[in-house]
């Protein structure tokens, strides 16, 4: 029998465990470097938007510690680092508006406790104030409850809670907040943010991420990435009425699926991609060309 010729890891074991934590430093320097790219334009420096820009990545960079995956070293890589030099990014820290840094702030929030209490019973008590917050904030998180609509009562503790309060919680945050009243069917918001943004290539490594782990996969995890498709649904049912808020809507929305992107592009280099040097520098350059979607 022939025995199949294995691939040495192009760094110890001992390093790639310590990769993790570099991410977020290297994500913290460009976002410092943006700072500068746009006072040499004339934008002032400002230690708030730099601040706001670093709450932002830190959540996600802690999102991103808590998946745990096995053999994930580069899952902070790349995303951290779109996430840092995006246009979006910079829109929401710079608007003089707060509740659009607010909205991804509180998000990004829910989605940490979803991960680190795996346990439906503990989550829905802090879950649901902050949900109420982000439909006050936006309309479009109306759906944002039935993260756990579709799970199994075995996939973590207690699942039958957040199923059914995620539910109960839907129909209540509906019928309080009147969200008949701000229905609108906005086919040009999400045709500008999966077209002509080209985002849609963002929407399917996030959806990548989201199958890589099946049914049987236990804990949170999934339920953290099911928003890839009700936040898009919420903004075509409860988005668009006002242009210029529309306009951070879909940045919040770009902020998201970049995030989002960042396990499917990860799974993608682990599961998909042929191991050999040259396979990890066609996974490398394509990552540098994605660049171009956020800049």
């Amino acid at each position: 029998m022939k025995k199949k010729k294995r691939i040495r890891a192009f760094l110890p074991p001992s390093v790639l465990s310590r990769l993790p934590w570099f991410w977020p430093v290297l994500a913290a320097g460009l976002w410092a470097w943006e700072q500068f790219a746009h006072a040499a334009k004339g934008t002032p420096l400002s230690g708030l938007i730099f601040a706001k820009g670093l709450v932002l990545l830190a959540e996600a960079a802690v999102l991103y510690g808590l998946a745990r995956f096995p053999k994930f070293y580069f899952l902070g890589m790349f995303p951290l680092s779109w996430l840092a030099v995006s246009h979006f990014q910079w829109d929401l820290c710079a608007a003089p508006e707060y509740r659009f840094w607010t909205w991804l702030a509180l998000f990004l929030g829910a989605e940490i406790l979803i991960l680190a209490l795996p346990d439906g019973k503990k989550l829905l008590l802090p879950l649901v104030p902050l949900w109420t917050a982000l439909v006050w904030l936006f309309k479009f998180s109306f759906l944002l409850p039935l993260a756990f609509l579709t799970a199994p009562s075995k996939r973590f503790w207690n699942a039958p809670w957040a199923r059914w309060g995620g539910l109960a919680t839907t129909v209540a945050l509906y019928l309080a907040f009147g969200g008949w009243a701000y229905f609108l069917v906005n086919w040009l918001g999400l045709y500008d943010l999966f077209v002509g943004s080209r985002f849609f290539a963002f929407f399917l490594l996030g959806w990548l991420g989201l199958v890589a782990f099946d049914s049987k996969w236990k804990g949170t995890f999934r339920h953290v990435l099911f928003p890839l498709v009700l936040l898009p649904v919420g903004l075509l049912f409860w988005g668009g009425a006002n242009p210029s808020v529309t306009f951070f809507e879909t940045a919040i929305l770009q902020w998201v699926l970049v995030w989002m992107a960042g396990y499917g592009w990860e799974a993608f280099r682990e599961y998909l991609m042929d191991p050999s040097w040259h396979g990890r520098l066609v996974w490398l350059a394509m990552g540098l060309g994605l660049f171009g979607g956020v800049l």
